[in-house]
């Protein structure tokens, strides 16, 4: 047990010290192998099946045609390109080529240069909208395909999204739904009803 007037003394220095050891814990800690390797990694233990997309795309493979196409990487307007008229993605902040595997117009690839298929975009799209791919990854995101129990199977998220234009617009509502067999729809006779929530609000003050 320290004496109160050494401790009142030392203590102050003591937290400064502990507190000097931890920031430099901090600012020199490094990413575990494991971590740097987690897009890798997702590929094989994801929990689930994604739904294949390569044969439903329209232009795959696509390097029939970049075979034999100089690959150019200048940024430059697209008006003339078969596929893509306009990249509205990212605002201007990156190209074509950033998720396109330049050598290898069949793959994509990720920001550490990994090539990943057609059918693992969540690889690429999750490492700007992190929040969305943990979402995706247990569930809360996306769409369930199949079933609801046993084996999981998923579609990955360019089965939704627009890569080039990623935010869905918004569609117009479904009609009604029909009248039930064997029951007239309703009549009003001429009354008008209040709204259901003045209702409620006239009867909670009786």
């Amino acid at each position: 047990m320290f004496p109160s007037k050494n401790w009142q003394t030392m203590m102050p220095w003591w937290l400064v010290l502990v507190l000097t050891v931890l920031s430099a814990s901090v600012a020199n800690a490094q990413p575990s192998e494991a971590q740097a390797d987690a897009p890798a990694r997702l590929a094989v233990q994801t929990p689930f099946e994604i739904v294949p997309r390569e044969d439903r795309l329209t232009y795959y493979p696509c390097m029939a045609c970049h075979q034999v196409m100089e690959v150019n990487y200048q940024e430059r307007d697209l008006a003339q390109t078969p596929h893509l008229k306009e990249q509205p993605h990212g605002e201007g902040r990156f190209w074509c080529l950033t998720c396109h595997d330049p050598e290898d117009r069949n793959s994509l690839r990720t920001l550490k240069g990994e090539r990943v298929g057609f059918s693992e975009t969540h690889l690429v799209c999750e490492q700007c909208h992190s929040h969305r791919g943990q979402d995706w990854f247990h569930g809360a995101h996306g769409k369930r395909v199949d079933n609801w129990q046993g084996q999981r199977a998923i579609y990955t998220c360019t089965e939704c999204h627009d890569p080039h234009n990623p935010v869905i617009p918004p569609g117009p509502p479904d009609p009604p739904p029909p009248t039930r067999i064997g029951f007239p729809p309703p009549q009003d006779h001429g009354i008008k009803h209040a709204p259901i929530w003045e209702t409620v609000l006239s009867n909670s003050h009786r």
